[in-house]
């Protein structure tokens, strides 16, 4: 047998299937190339490459704006879902296991006027538990969607979780009223970061500073811990830079040994309507 490379490499090519280049080639390449094979004028063939151009940045612009405008809906429907979680709670267990409360409270007064004292205090040791229960469903309801971030804003929310968080928040600045989605983000950055902090940072303080100017609202978290957050490690971060990117903002993490870590976040807004302050807001690019 012949073991020509040659030989062998002509073999190879017979025996592939046979694609024709038009079908790689791009369809508004393929007219370009007919121009210049018909031997038309350099700059005829120079505003066909620009119309080209620009007909193809209009498409990626739009499908850009597909992506963005989808990523925003799917925020929007996780926030719409978090509350109606956090109204369930309030409204159905937490209502029902504050009536069981209660009625072991009337139970043990009346043990006591019985005098039956180890009564009173297996009720008594029930309605300590029943109450733990009950801070644990409130802490997870507000977990889930804090009611005064919907009723006051971002920035009574943040000073309301720093005054629960173990080591000392100081909450500096102060934001107005935001549209719903830019509050949520910012929110949650700052809940995420003091979490983190908290867990894994062995600090002793934690500072957040609210602020607003030039169209851009902002959230500040930084502690003075061991450092070590990364924004590609961990799904907490990757999600929260997926939030504030679909309203159309920026977050940055910046840590080492030396200084802690710090997280800023911020969202596109205007100057708001002073008499309806959460209701009139241009739409984020």
């Amino acid at each position: 047998m012949p073991t020509d490379p040659v030989h062998r490499a002509r073999q190879l090519n017979s025996s592939m299937p046979k694609v024709a280049v038009s079908l790689l080639v791009p369809a508004p390449h393929r007219r370009v190339g007919r121009l210049i094979r018909q031997g038309s004028d350099w700059r005829a063939i120079a505003r066909r490459l620009a119309l080209e151009n620009a007909d193809l940045q209009v498409q990626l612009g739009a499908q850009l704006d597909e992506v963005r405008q989808s990523r925003a809906r799917l925020v929007e429907a996780a926030d719409n879902e978090r509350r109606r979680l956090e109204r369930d709670l309030h409204d159905g267990a937490q209502q029902q296991l504050v009536t069981v409360l209660l009625w072991l409270q009337l139970a043990k007064a009346e043990a006591l006027q019985r005098s039956d004292p180890n009564t009173a205090n297996m009720l008594d040791q029930s309605v300590e538990s029943l109450r733990q229960a009950l801070d644990e469903l409130r802490s997870l309801a507000r977990g889930i969607h804090p009611t005064i971030l919907q009723e006051a804003g971002v920035a009574p929310a943040i000073r309301t979780l720093a005054e629960r968080c173990p080591i000392p928040v100081k909450v500096t600045g102060d934001l107005d009223r935001l549209e719903p989605r830019l509050e949520a983000a910012l929110y949650f950055v700052a809940a995420e970061a003091i979490t983190n902090a908290v867990k894994h940072s062995r600090g002793h303080r934690i500072c957040v500073e609210l602020n607003r100017r030039s169209g851009w609202a902002s959230v500040d978290v930084s502690d003075d811990g061991v450092g070590g957050a990364e924004l590609s490690r961990g799904s907490g971060l990757e999600g929260l830079s997926d939030r504030v990117a679909a309203v159309g903002g920026r977050l940055t993490v910046e840590s080492s040994h030396s200084h802690g870590t710090r997280l800023h976040a911020e969202v596109p807004c205007a100057l708001a309507n002073q008499r309806h302050p959460a209701l009139e807001f241009p739409q984020a690019s």
